[in-house]
């Protein structure tokens, strides 16, 4: 949990040396001071997931995900469970032929405004995936496959609540990945 030591209703900040000082300062930047401990809490929640093949024939394969997922806590003396993270909703659909393998994701995390004392609230976002590859497989050198992968394709900014940075830190903008992994 945060702490607020000065009682100024606004989670305390240090910096690093505030083992020898002490001292509580003001700044945005500065560490975060936080308070570990363990304590009963009631969670509750849910887990959804539906798959639909669409095809699977000659012209390859595609199934179509939908999912979501959700929970929700509470601390022995009834304040919220700090971190957690927003009810999401997503789909995604594979699609695999031979060598080839696509698949496209959405990802949509609700605003989460059930915090804890001291917490921030975490905006909602909608994360779009985008994955491709192409696999030679051979007897003797086992399989090579060249993918490209690209994240956040929205160009969004997204914090993840269950992230202790995440006022200082989001998550990276639209990204991109080229490999080769190989497997022998």
């Amino acid at each position: 949990e945060s702490n607020d030591r000065n009682d100024d209703g606004i989670a305390d900040r240090v910096e690093e040396d505030f083992l020898e000082t002490g001292e509580i300062v003001d700044e945005d930047e500065a560490l975060l001071l936080l308070n570990q401990r363990q304590t009963d809490a009631e969670f509750w929640g849910f887990e959804l997931a539906a798959d639909w093949l669409v095809f699977d024939d000659a012209r390859g394969q595609t199934l179509f995900t939908v999912w979501s997922d959700y929970v929700e806590g509470e601390l022995d003396d009834g304040s919220n469970v700090p971190r957690l993270p927003p009810m999401r909703v997503g789909s995604r659909i594979d699609y695999n032929k031979g060598p080839w393998d696509l698949r496209f994701s959405v990802t949509h995390a609700f605003e989460q405004d059930d915090t804890a004392p001291l917490e921030t609230t975490t905006d909602s976002y909608t994360m779009l995936k985008l994955y491709g590859s192409y696999t030679w497989r051979t007897a003797r050198w086992g399989e090579l496959t060249v993918f490209a992968r690209g994240s956040n394709l929205a160009d969004e900014q997204i914090r993840r609540h269950t992230s202790f940075v995440k006022d200082q830190a989001p998550l990276p903008g639209i990204s991109g990945l080229f490999g080769i992994r190989a497997s022998f």
